[in-house]
């Protein structure tokens, strides 16, 4: 399947530097030989700050919005970066650890109304959402989430013994508050919102190589909780951005994987001293009956220790005596914790979606409905202050009446507008987001290739500009989107969608044009929620008195007539057809001759009646069927279309509001 999905898709990323490099090099090896470094690329993921830290932890927003003096960081991680100048302020770092611990109380408190056990807010909480043994020496209160799936027989296991040890544990009087386990059930979004905030060392702690990114140790992280991980995934890129001094990282590298795995397929390797003791432990009986464990211990000793615990297992201890010692110097940890905090700009999800917008979607930012008319209410003030302006003017004025007065057309340049980014080519040039210096208008402004149009001799008249460029709506997004978004529409959607294309049809038939294209794709939505006809690329100009009439095939395979597929001369009928092809499609998902092959579809077309399913009202497959008549002098007109009953029931001749928020732009 990934096979396949590399060869159909324009580009292929990780979400993360290691994991990109690892696809590369790896499972993915032949086809960058094949396609060429350029086709596969990294996207290192993102979080919202919006949720992760705004809502989930709002002291701490709250301090952060405080000392920056605004909200921008929320839109703009990388502000965060202007906290480090107050790393050394004694007393911002005492609200910082403030926060920090009135969020431990909170999950202090959730963990005895969830479990029962009492744990101390003053203990280093250790937080992992995915089980690992380990030994403990500073006070700490052991956390652990997560859920298994209903058939991953091994991960019920590891619960079950998280439990059972946290039994064992937690009635150890001799023990007291220098070691609690607790497992928080029902792990989820809400449950961590409570569960991060709170976070003094969370473990990320994944084989490398193995995991892909992940993004919990980004809001662990965001939120200034220090992290202890492997070489793998985004704790890599974590790492970089935050400092050797921030971070306890232990393990193998990746390209060592393979043969430590070697190593346990074919040799004996001797265990962790410290690892046994623990799997004797178990075996022994101490935390409930060993039989039950059974299974998980086999995966490190029968099963060859494919995640190769016993390999990192010594790195791993000496990693947590690092947190230890580091835990001890309060004012240290708490400056650790800021400056985390502050070096996680790269990992916000607006980053990570802008590199995908730019490099892999090829879209431009919408622009929302609210600035949209904010920008027509200026413009409306604008033109009213000119109008008012104009008249004082004229009272002000005498005209000599015996010159005539002469309306000066305003010349735009291409310096009159901000070009943003490309929304397409084409063979006559580029189109562009661009907004209007003067007066703020968002459009659309078509660069035209003048060699092209020179050679086709469209341009005459305008050969000797520089620069030749269309000024255009810029519109909310196409039908072929929206349809996607919803799969397919109801009976009274369709009707006035498909009376709003017909009456853009009867203009351009009125005025001798075919359009030759009707598709979804080329049928665009306006400011609000009208349609309008696009793209006039295969349009052909027949007027009344000639004699001549187009033959050529072109178009989209799907909406082709009967008659362009057999060559036999056409005329405006060809868009009916289209018209009843969009109709079918917008009501039941997919076009109705849709086949295997270019041949097979081409066939039905010419051949086949439409397969019309039962919930279609009998109006509407009357409607189809008249549209989709083979013979085209059959076919009704694009008058007799919008007069018939199943377009007239839905009183369809106005604009209807889009269902959401159109997020592809066309």
């Amino acid at each position: 399947m990934a096979h396949l999905a590399i060869v159909g898709s324009h580009r292929v990323n990780g979400v993360a530097e290691l994991h990109s490099n690892l696809i590369k090099t790896t499972i993915f090896k032949d086809f960058v030989k094949f396609f060429g470094h350029d086709k596969f690329e990294n996207k290192t993921n993102g979080i919202t700050p919006r949720r992760w830290l705004h809502q989930a932890n709002p002291k701490l927003s709250d301090l952060i919005t405080e000392k920056l003096g605004n909200k921008d960081w929320l839109k703009d991680l990388f502000k965060l970066k202007q906290l480090e100048k107050y790393v050394d302020d004694e007393e911002f770092r005492k609200r910082w650890v403030t926060v920090k611990h009135s969020n431990k109380v909170r999950l202090a408190d959730y963990i005895k109304a969830q479990t029962g056990i009492l744990v101390s807010s003053n203990a280093l909480f250790d937080i992992q959402m995915t089980p690992k043994q380990r030994r403990e020496v500073v006070p700490r209160v052991v956390i652990f989430g997560g859920k298994a799936a209903p058939g991953y027989y091994i991960a019920k296991l590891v619960i079950k013994l998280i439990n059972s040890v946290a039994d064992v544990v937690n009635k150890d009087l001799s023990i007291d508050d220098t070691l609690k386990v607790v497992f928080i059930p029902d792990y989820n979004v809400s449950v961590a919102e409570i569960i991060i905030p709170a976070s003094d060392i969370s473990q990320h702690i994944s084989t490398a190589g193995t995991e892909a990114s992940g993004t919990s140790n980004m809001k662990f992280v965001l939120n200034g909780g220090l992290i202890l991980g492997t070489v793998d995934g985004a704790n890599i890129e974590i790492h970089e951005e935050i400092g050797d001094e921030n971070i306890f990282m232990f393990g193998n590298l990746a390209d060592k994987v393979e043969d430590l795995r070697h190593a346990h397929r074919y040799r004996n390797v001797s265990m962790d001293p410290a690892l046994k003791a623990i799997l004797d432990d178990i075996e022994s009986g101490h935390f409930g009956d060993p039989r039950i464990f059974s299974p998980l211990i086999n995966t490190l000793t029968i099963g060859k220790d494919y995640y190769l615990l016993s390999d990192d297992f010594g790195s791993y201890l000496r990693a947590q005596d690092m947190v230890d010692e580091a835990y001890k110097d309060k004012e240290e940890w708490a400056k650790k914790s800021i400056l985390c905090t502050a070096r996680m700009g790269k990992f916000s999800s607006d980053r990570a979606i802008k590199e995908y917008a730019e490099s892999i979607w090829e879209v431009v930012p919408n622009y929302s409905q609210r600035s949209q008319r904010q920008i027509n209410k200026e413009n409306k003030e604008n033109r009213e202050n000119k109008n008012k302006e104009n008249k004082e003017n004229k009272e002000n004025c005498t005209y000599n009446l015996t010159q005539p007065t002469r309306q000066t057309i305003p010349q735009f340049s291409i310096n009159n507008f901000e070009i943003g980014g490309e929304l397409g080519k084409g063979k006559y040039g580029r189109v562009y987001v661009a907004t209007e210096k003067t007066n703020g208008y968002v459009v659309a402004l078509k660069i035209l290739n003048k060699e092209e149009l020179l050679k086709e001799k469209l341009i005459i008249p305008w050969e000797r500009e520089k620069h030749i460029f269309m000024i255009l709506e810029l519109a909310q997004g196409c039908l072929y989107y929206y349809l996607k978004q919803h799969q397919r529409f109801s009976e009274r959607r369709t009707s006035m969608y498909i009376a709003q294309i017909s009456c853009g049809l009867k203009y351009i038939h009125q005025n001798n044009v075919i359009h030759r294209d009707i598709k979804p794709e080329n049928i665009l939505f306006g400011q609000t929620g009208e349609l309008k006809l696009a793209d006039f690329g295969y349009a052909t100009y027949v007027p009344d008195s000639s004699s001549f009439k187009p033959t050529a095939l072109c178009g989209t395979l799907d909406y082709f007539a009967p008659e362009m597929l057999m060559r036999i001369p056409y005329n405006e009928k060809v868009d009916i057809w289209s018209l009843g092809i969009l109709c079918y499609e917008l009501l039941v998902g997919v076009p109705p001759y849709e086949s295997w092959d270019y041949k097979g579809t081409c066939e039905r077309i010419v051949n086949d009646d439409p397969i019309l399913p039962d919930y279609l009202s009998p109006e509407a497959k009357h409607f189809i069927l008249l549209l989709l008549r083979k013979d085209s002098n059959l076919r009704p007109s694009i008058i007799e279309v919008l007069n018939h009953p199943w377009i007239q029931k839905y009183n369809t001749i106005r604009p209807i509001p889009i269902l959401q928020n159109m997020t592809n732009r066309s």
